[in-house]
């Protein structure tokens, strides 16, 4: 028998730490550099949760106290 494997989490474009990185840095410079960029990985199957999730995880984000985060 053929087996049929599930491929669609294998297909899925991923954020890394540089688009993240990328997405911070829009956000803190120019309102539309940031809509180009949320477009553009929208338009690449990335949903809204995933590129939160990778701002989030990003050590360019700074922290409450206005610190960068260390990286582990």
């Amino acid at each position: 028998m053929t087996e049929i494997l599930d491929t669609t989490e294998a297909c899925k474009p991923a954020l890394d730490a540089s688009d993240a990185a990328e997405l911070i840095r829009a956000r803190r410079a120019s309102p539309q550099q940031l809509k180009k960029l949320l477009k553009f990985h929208r338009d690449r199957g990335v949903s809204d949760r995933e590129i939160i999730a990778a701002m989030a995880a990003s050590p360019v984000l700074v922290d409450a106290i206005g610190r960068g985060r260390r990286q582990l």
